[in-house]
């Protein structure tokens, strides 16, 4: 058998390997990453313009439906008097109103037998008299 011959740089290469083996590993400690203070700064802004903004739109929409509801609450209690006023009212003139007239026409009647009421002739004829002396002016 023939020997075989290893040049000088290999055999040091083998030998530098193992012996790199043996040798205990030096672990250096990492090194503490400094945070990115731009980035969070940049992070915290955007989130408080995004709660800023939702806060103003959830402000609109409430004075919105508060607006919207007192309009509807409003038209419902326009209704609902309206209609109480008119059964009040219907009450009133079958209960008193209509009795009330009654008493009054009859007083009229037993008080002014001989009036008769002035026709439209009368009336113009009034009104032309009235204005004839000029008096008519500004002043009335």
């Amino acid at each position: 058998m023939v020997a075989q011959v290893i040049s000088a740089d290999v055999c040091g290469k083998m030998v530098e390997a193992a012996t790199r083996s043996c040798q205990p590993i030096i672990s250096v400690p990492p090194e503490q990453a400094n945070p990115n203070w731009d980035a969070m700064a940049a992070s915290f802004a955007s989130l408080s313009n995004a709660f800023a903004w939702g806060s103003l739109i959830l402000a609109l929409v409430a004075v919105f439906a508060g607006f919207t509801w007192g309009r509807i609450i409003t038209a419902r209690a326009e209704r609902e008097a309206v209609k109480m006023a008119e059964a009040e009212v219907r009450k009133w003139l079958r209960d008193e109103g209509i009795p009330m007239l009654m008493r009054e026409m009859s007083g009229f009647m037993a008080t002014f037998k001989e009036e008769t009421p002035i026709s439209e002739s009368d009336i113009d004829a009034l009104v032309a008299a009235a204005g004839a002396d000029g008096k008519e002016g500004s002043n009335g």
